[in-house]
């Protein structure tokens, strides 16, 4: 898994900085802090093939997850399937596909923590 090797690299990379910085004098919790951002910054510069193979391998498993599921999986388009046909079926009877404007009264109530001024 590149994914692990990266981020192991990354740590260990932290982890020498921190005891160096740690033993050059500065106290722990300011040499930890120091440490991420210079362990971070030399890690993306410095590391750029295995940071690239950790991306190309998320890639590939976000790729083969969606295609498991298929074309079809979240509902989306069934939903958009099924307003095509109403505005179809609406357009060959004559009606007017745009919905009706919805009244004041048969608006839903105001949700809690909103503004509402009456």
């Amino acid at each position: 898994m590149p994914l692990v090797v990266y981020t192991l690299v990354r740590l260990a990379l932290i982890a020498v900085v921190w005891v160096v910085l740690w033993l050059a004098g500065l106290s722990w919790p300011i040499a930890f802090a120091a440490a991420i951002l210079i362990g971070l910054m030399v890690a993306y510069l410095a590391f750029r093939g295995p940071r690239d193979a950790a991306a190309r391998w998320l890639a590939d498993r976000a790729a083969r997850r969606r295609a498991a599921k298929g074309p079809r999986a979240s509902g989306i388009e069934d939903d958009a399937d099924v307003e095509d046909r109403a505005i179809d079926a609406a357009a060959a009877s004559g009606q007017d596909a745009a919905p009706a404007p919805v009244p004041p009264t048969a608006r839903a109530p105001p949700t809690i923590g909103r503004n509402v001024t009456g």
